[in-house]
């Protein structure tokens, strides 16, 4: 194989997959994403664990 093949083979792959991608963003839109949030316990009670989830603690607001 010469490099001129092994680039060429390299820019086919590339536009196959970028194809890929616009077929599927096409045919499987998604909704943008919005974070779930929770209030915060205001007197400090421990909470369940959220670790990895996609989740914002929301603060009270504070009147000062």
């Amino acid at each position: 194989m010469t490099q001129t093949t092994v680039y060429l083979l390299a820019a086919g792959g590339l536009i196959l997959g970028l194809i890929g991608v616009v077929i599927d963003r096409i045919n499987f839109p998604q909704r943008r994403f919005v974070a779930k949030g929770l209030r915060v316990d205001a007197n400090g009670a421990p909470t369940r664990d959220r670790t990895g989830a996609h989740i914002i603690d929301l603060e009270e607001p504070t009147d000062s």
